[in-house]
């Protein structure tokens, strides 16, 4: 992307990585169901990221769409990708990630106890993860919510500063910094996916947001 491009942040927390892509010079629009602790410097949207009124608003506004560790969180990952391809311009760009439930960790929790890492009863009311994503599903919803050129690869750590790092990683994707890094195969406990926007998408594919 270049200097000055819009890009709106859905699930955006605190702001932090709206900040990172702003200092970039990218022009960024911050969206969360409860803006009270974002940070002062961005323009923010308090909505919920399924929110019909966001593209009543932003319709194919932006040049990218972030949605960091929000996927496994909404209803309906799908309606997710579908409001993604609402807000973007033609061929625009929607970067995301979500926890890899195929980790080595993840595959052996589930081999022992039937659920992925990150995913069981006291995470589905604690930190709201209720949506396991394995890289042929996301893929799937993208591909139905009218993307195309799909990418994937591994982001963050087990450790205090690994959000951080997954937040980075996506900055970097977004400034052209990490497209080598993107398609490594190191299984991190992130997955992060970037995909364009198909330039002629069907109805039945795109769908309602």
């Amino acid at each position: 992307l270049s200097p000055g491009a819009l890009v709106c942040d859905l699930g955006a927390g605190s702001g932090a990585l709206g900040l990172r892509l702003s200092d970039s010079g990218l022009d960024v629009t911050a969206v969360d169901v409860d803006t009270t602790a974002m940070a002062s410097d961005l323009r923010t949207v308090e909505l919920d990221a399924l929110d019909s009124a966001l593209t009543d608003r932003f319709a194919g506004a932006f040049d990218a769409v972030c949605a960091v560790e929000l996927a496994e969180h909404v209803s309906d990952p799908l309606a997710l990708c579908r409001q993604a391809a609402a807000l973007l311009a033609p061929t625009g760009l929607f970067v995301l990630s979500t926890p890899n439930v195929t980790h080595p960790y993840s595959r052996a929790k589930f081999a022992a106890t039937g659920r992925f890492l990150l995913f069981d009863d006291e995470m589905y009311w604690t930190t709201g993860h209720r949506n396991p994503l394995p890289l042929w599903l996301l893929n799937q919803h993208l591909r139905a919510a009218g993307f195309d050129h799909i990418e994937h690869g591994y982001a963050g750590r087990f450790d205090f500063d690994g959000v951080r790092a997954i937040a980075g990683k996506a900055a970097s994707v977004l400034q052209r910094r990490g497209r080598a890094e993107l398609g490594t195969t190191e299984n991190g406990p992130s997955l992060l996916v970037m995909s364009r926007l198909a330039i002629a998408s069907p109805d039945s594919a795109r769908g309602p947001v």
